[in-house]
């Protein structure tokens, strides 16, 4: 890897030279890199003591050619001893575009929807003509999921080749597309007593798609997308022989636990002016799965209808959504759950400096995970329901303005971590106010704010209450931008104290000439508890960085 890094710098600074004596050829990117400290007490170390990084990012132009690259690499090591590197390039040229190294593409929201993978891929669409196809190495996401749970262990996984073309006529407005993804696990990737002691099973993955878009004018649209997954979970099981050869089996070992399934949606919508107005249907089948998607949601059949408008000069905009969406598609469950979808989001600004939004929502379209932070547990989960109020405003001042702003909202959420779930949804109230002050003549803006965030759920009662104060000062005709924040919470389980947190982080931004900048990043962290223990814990980081 250090021998590659070295001979991308190289490419750069001598095509860079080149450039300079060319009018057709141009660089423009940038070249960084640093170093991090870490220190922590009380707790095992979750980062290593000392690391460094380079990263990089350069566009190669000669007429209407063009090639971006793209570079990161970190020896940064946690306690399970993973190293960071990546370098991608993606050469552009008219309707042509090419992939090498770490890149990711985007066929099919239900076949492959930018999964990172390490290969080739390419994408032509010369006049009606469009085609994409790429082979390479996908990501691991068992190892990045479990390995941020356990903290200190990286569960090995099987190396995961993948492939995908897509096929497809028309333009932006009309087009039809045929889609093809498949994704097999190498068993000999990994040894027999790895995979008995931590329960790892290798997978193969075929999804079959297609996409459709008709416009008529400007007025009406109808576009679909739809997929079958076949899917066997392990594939050491004993295989099903076919008497004869079959278009599957080259690229999909059936066995006893293999799966097909579907997921698909249909969208019509009408326009009129910046009126629309639309229906959807949409059904994503039980144990769908594409090995090409982050995350999706399955087990929903959901009808849909919806309206877009914008009133009063722009100044009033709503969108709403509604319907009726269900699950137990294949009548696997006991119980089937019916609930009445209702998004709707009001935006009205009356003048420049007065804004306010309300919103609610109980059907959620996500095709990747979240995260929430629930009293300093990192969890996986899905917003499943939410309410909201937005209100911000601003005096009509031309200097020195003050920023008044208050948020409220109330969230629902499905736990979907794959260690220590969290039985049934969690509830969460939170509320903020902030105040600020902006001062033009110093260059200075102040910001304090009031939080308080209250957890509910199949766990005894969790509440977390404190404030911030934020600073944000220029110094050296701007030269030097310093930003400072702190803050301070007391969290509540139950009727009981338990303990405090404060954090606090500092960043100084030097910019030494037109293109080049050093940065300094302080974060500290200290913790009280009574029903953990105490830790502090700083990480500090000085990068460098240079415009092509």
């Amino acid at each position: 890897m250090k021998k590659n890094l070295f001979i991308w710098i190289f490419l750069a600074v001598s095509l860079t030279e080149i450039a300079a004596q060319s009018s057709d050829f141009k660089v423009s990117g940038f070249l960084g890199g640093g170093v991090d400290v870490y220190n922590v007490d009380g707790i095992e170390n979750r980062r290593s003591p000392l690391a460094y990084h380079v990263n990089a990012g350069t566009t190669f132009s000669y007429k209407k050619f063009r090639v971006p690259v793209s570079l990161a690499y970190s020896n940064q090591r946690f306690s399970y001893g993973y190293a960071l590197n990546r370098i991608g390039i993606s050469p552009t040229y008219k309707w042509a575009k090419g992939h090498l190294g770490w890149s990711s593409m985007a066929f099919s929201p239900y076949v492959m929807n930018r999964k990172q993978f390490l290969g080739v891929g390419v994408e032509l669409n010369p006049g009606i003509l469009r085609f994409s196809a790429f082979t390479g190495t996908l990501e691991n996401p068992r190892a990045i999921q479990d390995t941020i749970l356990y903290g200190a262990v990286l569960l090995p996984s099987f190396k995961r080749r993948a492939y995908g073309v897509k096929l497809g006529v028309g333009s932006n407005r009309n087009y039809f597309d045929l889609i093809a993804f498949n994704a097999r696990d190498d068993i000999s990737s990994l040894q027999s007593d790895e995979v008995i002691r931590m329960g790892v099973l290798p997978e193969d993955n075929l999804v079959i798609g297609t996409g459709f878009k008709v416009s008529i004018k400007q007025f009406f649209t109808l576009e679909s997308n739809g997929a079958l997954s076949g899917l066997t979970r392990n594939k050491t099981t004993q295989e099903i022989v076919y008497d004869q050869q079959n278009l599957v089996s080259p690229f999909l070992t059936a066995t006893g636990n293999t799966q097909a399934s579907i997921a698909g949606n249909v969208r019509g919508r009408f326009l009129v002016k910046s009126q629309s107005v639309g229906l959807e249907y949409k059904r994503i089948e039980p144990n769908f799965r594409s090995l090409g998607l982050p995350f999706i949601q399955t087990d929903i059949q959901a009808y849909l209808a919806f309206v877009n408008l914008n009133l009063f000069q722009s100044k009033l905009s709503v969108n709403m959504q509604g319907g009726l969406q269900n699950n137990n598609l294949r009548n696997t469950k006991a119980i089937q759950s019916n609930r009445k979808i209702a998004n709707i989001q009001v935006m009205y600004r009356p003048t420049k400096q007065l804004q306010f939004m309300v919103q609610h929502n109980n059907f959620t379209n996500d095709t990747e995970g979240g995260t929430i932070e629930l009293n300093d547990t990192l969890r996986f989960t899905l917003t499943s329901g939410q309410t909201g109020f937005f209100a911000k405003y601003s005096t009509n001042t031309k200097e020195d303005k003050w920023h008044v702003s208050l948020n409220l909202n109330q969230q629902s959420i499905q736990d979907l971590s794959p260690v220590s779930r969290i039985s049934g949804d969690i509830t969460s109230w939170n509320a903020t106010a902030s105040l600020g002050k902006d001062f033009d003549a110093l260059d200075l803006n102040v910001k304090g704010s009031l939080i308080y965030a209250n957890y509910d759920g199949s766990f005894e009662n969790q509440k977390r209450y404190g404030g911030g104060l934020s600073l944000n000062k220029k110094f050296f005709e701007k030269k030097l931008n310093t930003r400072f924040d702190t803050r301070y919470f007391r969290n509540d389980i139950g009727e009981f104290g338990n303990g405090g947190v404060l954090t606090s982080g500092l960043n100084l931004n030097i910019s030494l000439s037109k293109r080049q900048s050093l940065s300094l990043n302080t974060y500290y962290i200290n913790k009280t508890s009574i029903a953990s223990r105490d830790f502090s814990e700083l990480r500090s980081g000085l990068s460098y960085q240079i415009r092509l």
